[in-house]
Order: C-alpha cells, then sequence, then structure tokens
C-alpha cells in the first residue's frame, strides 16, 4: 500500500467530520445542560410561586378592615389554588383567650370552584395550648389519622362526635402535616395541611415551601393579633370612657337637684329665722340672738 494513501478513520461517523467520542461527549453536555436548565427552571417557578404567596399574604395582612377570620381564610384559599396540597387550615389564638387555639380558616380542592364554602361547624373547633404537643422542641409533625377513633378527635379538638363524623365525610383526609406557626417565641397559630393519601413523608420542595410560608404567616398572623388586641383595648377604652362620663353627667345631676331640694327648705328657714329676730314670735334674750345669729 503506498504511503500517501491513508485509512479511513473508524472513530468517525459515516458523512460526519466529527470524531465519533467528541460528538457523543458534546451529546452528553448538551443534555447536562438541558437538564441543568430544567432543574433551574424548576427552581425558579417554585421561587416564583413562593414569592407570589408571600406576596399575596402581605397584601391580605394589610387589609385592616379585615377580620382575623377573613384574613386566614383568604391565605388558606390563596395556599390551595398555588400548590397541590388537599386541603389547608389555619389555627389562630383567640384575640379573648391566650391558652387556646381556634380554627379561623379552612380550604380545599374539593370546595374551589365547586361545592362552594367549607361546611360550617355546630361549635368552633378549638385545640387547648396545654396539650402535650406543644411542648415538644419539634415545630412541625407529620400524623396519619387512620388509627385515630372519632371519639378521640372529638375529645382532642372538643367538638362532637357527629362534627367530626361529618368532616370526616366532606373532608376525606387520611394524614396531616402541621406546623407551629411563632412569633416572638410564642405559638400564634397553627399551619395544617392535609392529604387524601397517608403520608409518611413530605416532598422536600413542599417541605422548605411550607418552612417558607410558616414564617411569614406566623409574623402575619402575630401583626394581625397584636392589631385586634389594640383594636379590642381601644374599644374598651371607649367603653369605660363613656360608662365615666355618664357617671359624671349622672353626678352633675344628682348635685343639681339635690341643690335645688335643699335650697327650698333652707330659704324657708331662713325666713322664719329673720322673723324671730324682729320679734314677731316675741323678744329673745340676747343668748338667742347670739345663736341665731351665727352662720
Amino acid at each position: 500500500m503506498p504511503d500517501d494513501v491513508k485509512v479511513e478513520d473508524v472513530s468517525h461517523s459515516k458523512g460526519s467530520g466529527m470524531p465519533f467520542q467528541k460528538r457523543k461527549q458534546l451529546e452528553q453536555d448538551i443534555q447536562h445542560i438541558s437538564q441543568e436548565m430544567h432543574r433551574r427552571n424548576a427552581d425558579l417557578a417554585e421561587t416564583n410561586k413562593i414569592l407570589s404567596l408571600l406576596g399575596t399574604i402581605d397584601a391580605l395582612v394589610l387589609q385592616s378592615h379585615a377580620s382575623l377570620k377573613t384574613v386566614t381564610e383568604h391565605i388558606t384559599e390563596a395556599i390551595v389554588q398555588s400548590t397541590d396540597f388537599d386541603f389547608v387550615g389555619l389555627m389562630t389564638r383567640s384575640v379573648h383567650s391566650q391558652d387556646e387555639l381556634m380554627l379561623n380558616g379552612w380550604s380545599g380542592k374539593e370546595w374551589l370552584g365547586q361545592r362552594g364554602d367549607p361546611p360550617a361547624l355546630s361549635h368552633p373547633l378549638v385545640i387547648d395550648l396545654s396539650h402535650p404537643w406543644f411542648e415538644v422542641v419539634d415545630t412541625s409533625s407529620i400524623f396519619s389519622l387512620s388509627g385515630i377513633s372519632d371519639e378521640a378527635m372529638s375529645k382532642l379538638l372538643n367538638v362532637s362526635i357527629s362534627d367530626v363524623k361529618r368532616v370526616r365525610k366532606l373532608i376525606p383526609m387520611k394524614s396531616v402535616y402541621i406546623m407551629k406557626l411563632l412569633a416572638r417565641r410564642q405559638i400564634v397559630g397553627l399551619l395544617i395541611v392535609g392529604f387524601e393519601t397517608d403520608e409518611t413523608t413530605l416532598k422536600d420542595n413542599d417541605k422548605a415551601l411550607l418552612n417558607r410560608l410558616s414564617e411569614s404567616i406566623g409574623l402575619a398572623l402575630d401583626n394581625k393579633l397584636l392589631f385586634e388586641e389594640n383594636k379590642h383595648v381601644l374599644r374598651q377604652l371607649k367603653d369605660s370612657n363613656a360608662k365615666l362620663q355618664a357617671l359624671d353627667e349622672a353626678k352633675d345631676d344628682f348635685i343639681s337637684m339635690a341643690s335645688h331640694q335643699l335650697r327650698t327648705p333652707l330659704t324657708s328657714i331662713k325666713g322664719y329665722t329673720s322673723m324671730v329676730l324682729e320679734g314677731d314670735a316675741g323678744k329673745i334674750t340676747p343668748t338667742q340672738e347670739k345663736l341665731l345669729t351665727q352662720s
């Protein structure tokens, strides 16, 4: 074979001037870049979802005219609409009681645009803060509801067994993820996420989302509670001031009436005293005159 004739490089692919190994490496690089872009787009979408929810929560809390119940209801609706969670509930500290949490807002996939409002309870759903779970360090826990009887649930939530059965029928949850909402080192509420499956773990991105939300919601609820408590104190002060004004008016009326009632007999007494001093009732002694003229 002549020296100037070269054997075709088998590492080249047919119809291509690029070596096979190099082309293979390029394809792997493109695939890696595509996967990385997909991951970053997913992260960006998750971040945008979180920022959107946080913005919605902040906007709701800034509505000073809205009640605490209205705000919590709108927060739960916003979370359900933006996530895959089947159910979201918010329990908050009562303005009138520091020892219990009350369910103020709840929403679920089943009601949004389909069944309307969540089912109404005959009694408020309340949890006492003296429950042992509130003493543990963990700020979140996931519970399976399959093994909890209606009677146990009724006792825990301080509602009737009929309410428990009705809600369980309307909300077919098999597990719940509960997070303590903290502000100023105090529990201001609970964020409850329900699942229609018997979940034993939570996805990392869902857990990250709930952690971010719990911080924001905790601060938001604390600010709203402080605002509501200030309004409550202001109402009490206004009521107390109104009562004091009423008492002051009653005092003035009493003094005016007493003065009027006393003035009439005193005028008569003064007139008769003058007559006695003038001798209309007979001559008086110097001692009597002295006593009658003393003021």
